[in-house]
């Protein structure tokens, strides 16, 4: 794969957002209706912006995002709630499938530069708190949950763009 030279950066929440934009050292530079914080990181251009909750809202706001600034490449990052037992507060996840437990459809992910994709990361509309359900998930290999990627993944699809996730417990 090639470097990429246009990057878009999502998070979720704006507490996500911020700590990107500050260690990009974005400005905001709005383009078509949407808030975007754009930075050069070396030889790439990165835009970031935030998408919502949920799946749904995160595709819709990945695909407004994709019509106002074209990208060669597209990151989501943001929190997840570990199930596996060694996924400790703070780890990184770096899944190599996206799964979407409402549909069932599963995703693959792009590598992150060097650092290839390990495990799946379940995504759902609503926060899950029944233990057989997380037991279960967990015996099924997922690892962590959250509630935008498979979203994101919908979107870069219909783009044919790549798509890394990385995720923080």
């Amino acid at each position: 794969m090639t470097r990429p030279g246009r990057v878009l950066i999502l998070a979720p929440m704006a507490s996500e957002l911020k700590p990107l934009v500050r260690l990009t050292r974005a400005r905001r530079a709005d383009s078509g209706g949407i808030r975007l914080y754009r930075s050069r990181v070396g030889a790439v251009e990165v835009a970031l912006t935030r998408i919502g909750i949920g799946p749904a809202t995160a595709r819709r706001a990945t695909e407004r995002a994709l019509r106002a600034v074209p990208m060669d490449h597209v990151v989501v990052t943001g929190i997840a709630g570990g199930l596996h037992p060694d996924l400790r507060v703070g780890r990184p996840v770096v899944p190599d499938t996206v799964l979407d437990l409402n549909s069932g459809a599963s995703f693959p992910t792009a590598p992150l530069g060097a650092t290839a994709g390990s495990g799946t990361v379940g995504v759902a509309d609503r926060l899950i708190t029944d233990g057989r359900l997380l037991a279960d998930l967990l015996g099924r290999g997922v690892l962590a949950l959250e509630m935008e990627s498979s979203g994101v993944a919908v979107a870069c699809a219909g783009a044919a763009l790549p798509l890394p996730v990385i995720r923080v417990i």
